[in-house]
């Protein structure tokens, strides 16, 4: 199985919004997109790099989009970059996707951002599959916090990774 991770465009928006609109991870997360996007479209911006997830599993198909991965900072002089992750297509959670992707991605930043020393995230308690994922790519548990949406509390941790 090969994985890419290919730029994303304004033409991939409406496959990426029949993901958010089909997933059923709206308990386990709040995000689905940079902050460096609007509905219309993506925002070009040097603070963030997002990019589809390609996945190949013969030697003789063509690739096919089964999620995204993006990494943001809030200011470019930030030493740290946000990660966020979205495997869109059900089919191919759980396959150890997201670890490569994190991998990939965390090559990609270095050539992408200056002075980037970390990774941080935030995930939910309740999204264990996740957690796990972000345990196996490096990342610790720096603390757990909580917020209140929609009348419900959240429990999540905060997260971090050297590179």
């Amino acid at each position: 199985m090969k994985i890419d991770l290919i730029k994303i465009y304004n033409t991939d928006l409406d496959l990426y919004k029949s993901w958010v609109r089909t997933l059923e991870t709206e308990h386990v997360m709040s995000r689905f997109y940079p902050k460096h996007f609007i509905d219309t479209g993506i925002i070009e911006s040097d603070g963030c790099l997002w990019v589809k997830i390609e996945i190949n599993e013969q030697p003789d198909q063509s690739t096919i989009p089964i999620g995204s991965i993006w990494l943001e900072k809030i200011d470019k002089c930030d030493s740290f970059a946000t990660l966020g992750i979205l495997i869109g297509d059900k089919e191919f959670r759980g396959k150890g996707i997201g670890k490569i992707a994190i991998e990939k991605m965390i090559l990609q930043a270095k050539d992408y951002f200056s002075n980037l020393t970390h990774i941080k995230l935030n995930v939910r308690e309740s999204n264990k599959a996740a957690i796990a994922c972000y345990l196996k790519s490096g990342f610790q548990i720096e603390s757990k916090n909580e917020k209140v949406k929609d009348n419900h509390t959240i429990t999540y941790y905060e997260m971090t990774r050297k590179i």
